[in-house]
């Protein structure tokens, strides 16, 4: 694996990441779970600027960064605080 296809595969992870975060964080609730919500929110802007830098990185090298899919898979159960916990940290473990 070439770095830049590295970096595509990173791109690919976080395009994920920035979708998947974005779900959990209509699945939680800012009043009634705001530690939750603000973990959710957090990670969200963690990823859509890792992003971000990454497709600025790969268009400076000349080449297209890979485009988001249309939709992600989604894990089968995210209605309690503790589901979406897991679900935000596997998206953590996929990534790393």
């Amino acid at each position: 694996m070439t770095p830049l296809d590295a970096q595509q595969a990173t791109l690919a992870g976080e395009h994920a990441a920035v979708y998947l975060y974005g779900v959990f964080g209509a699945q939680a609730s800012q009043s009634r779970q705001p530690a939750l919500y603000a973990q959710l929110l957090d990670g969200f802007h963690v990823h859509r600027r890792r992003r971000d830098q990454l497709t600025v990185v790969i268009a400076h090298a000349g080449a297209d960064p890979v485009a988001s899919e249309v939709s992600y898979d989604l894990p089968a159960t995210m209605a309690t605080p503790a589901e979406l916990n897991d679900a935000a940290l596997q998206v953590e473990r996929r990534i790393a």
